[in-house]
């Protein structure tokens, strides 16, 4: 009786929780850099601390037009509607205070922490295993659909066809270590996140490899996001399938993720990182993978983002790119809210996060439009995401 009690209560909890945002039309609470805000914009300022601002928008979508006018680097935000009356709820108040936690430095890398490279014989194999082809038969079909926007039919439809690979998968694979499930987005209702677990269940630290794979939603333009955020999406289906098929023993927990609702003001990775933190998972390190599939015209190498991440497991990340891929890095600057890395970082979670462009926000010029579709991407730079993810899966857990 007294569980019952219990799981009653948390039911109760989280819907309370979700009454102020249960649509994206309705108002909504967002932090946004200062550069981000337009006189032409109708908001309303709740405060401000440093170079970012909590503000009230009466609609998403009015909001998502102006943004993408602006600078690139401006473009991020977060929705923080749930937490920002759960803030309030509990008693706290103070606008500065709310908003420390999202500055982008807020956090000092652990150097504490040596990372040690002992596999080099055992990867290669797995590079032999990439399958480009599949990886394009994904790609086609994501962007086929007209979006995948976190609370249309379309994103939902997205959603169960990333599952249904992974469960294909699964069945065909020889591991019992395995899960895939749904995490419901909170209130925001129909596309959840999907949550693949490969290794030890519980009581091991825990590996996390993430990508968005929603869009905005598409009115007068389609949105087949094959950059934004398909190719990120189809790199991590593939680094899934090969570490499914192999016969590797990990000792830690290795989740792959699929956030939902990262347009929205990354929704489906706060849900996620909420999650977690109610299960006491030990996350020990987070490796993002977004717009993978972007290649600037004569440019050579990989971009490792130095805000929002932890300089030593991006240093880490850095010497596998040297020695697995032969290419070079260099710093690359995101700017706020850039991607839902900036989450797991607000958590106090070590973040590396590579793009496929050596150039300060120098991602694809076609996001956001019809025009970032399938013949935009580059399937040998999302193979090098491939491998990498591989490396860092191998590097850090396993056996």
């Amino acid at each position: 009786m007294q569980n019952i009690l219990k799981k009653i209560i948390l039911v109760v909890f989280f819907f309370c929780l979700a009454l102020p945002s249960l649509a994206l039309d309705k108002k909504q609470i967002l932090v946004v850099s200062r550069c981000l805000l337009s006189k032409k914009f109708n908001y309303e300022i709740l405060g401000e601390k440093d170079n970012l601002r909590l503000i009230q928008v009466n609609k998403l979508a009015t909001f998502q037009q102006m943004r993408l006018a602006a600078r690139k680097e401006c473009q991020g935000f977060m929705n923080v509607t749930a937490s920002w009356h759960q803030y309030n709820l509990q008693g706290q108040n103070g606008v500065e205070n709310f908003l420390e936690n999202f500055k982008l430095n807020s956090h000092p890398s652990d150097f504490t922490r040596r990372y040690k490279i002992k596999s080099q014989e055992k990867v290669p194999p797995l590079f032999n295993e990439i399958d480009s082809l599949q990886m394009q038969q994904q790609l086609f079909q994501l962007t086929n659909l007209a979006d995948r926007y976190v609370n249309s039919a379309e994103g939902m439809k997205a959603a169960k066809l990333i599952q249904q690979w992974l469960t294909e998968w699964i069945v065909d694979s020889p591991r019992t270590d395995v899960e895939v499930s749904r995490l419901a987005t909170l209130n925001h209702d129909k596309q959840p996140s999907i949550v693949l677990r490969l290794g030890p269940k519980d009581g091991v630290p825990v590996i996390i490899l993430g990508t968005p794979f929603d869009t905005l939603k598409s009115g007068r333009m389609l949105q087949p996001g094959a950059n934004v955020n398909g190719s990120g999406t189809v790199t991590l289906l593939q680094t899934a399938r090969i570490l499914l098929a192999s016969n590797f023993t990990f000792d830690k927990s290795i989740y792959f993720i699929w956030y939902a609702g990262s347009e929205a003001g990354k929704l489906g990775v706060q849900s996620v990182v909420e999650q977690f933190n109610r299960q006491n998972k030990n996350i020990d390190a987070v490796l993002h993978l977004d717009q993978t599939g972007f290649k600037q015209k004569n440019e050579i190498g990989i971009g490792l983002v130095d805000d929002a991440t932890d300089a030593a497991l991006t240093t880490f990340l850095a010497d596998l790119v040297a020695i697995y891929l032969k290419l070079p890095v260099s710093a690359v600057r995101c700017g706020f809210a850039c991607s839902d890395h900036m989450v797991w970082y607000q958590n106090n979670n070590r973040v590396a996060y590579p793009v496929s462009t050596t150039r300060d926000e120098g991602g694809t010029p076609f996001r956001y439009t019809d025009k970032d579709n399938f013949e935009k991407v580059s399937f040998d730079k999302m193979t090098d995401f491939v491998k990498l993810a591989l490396v860092f899966v191998v590097e850090l857990a396993m056996l």
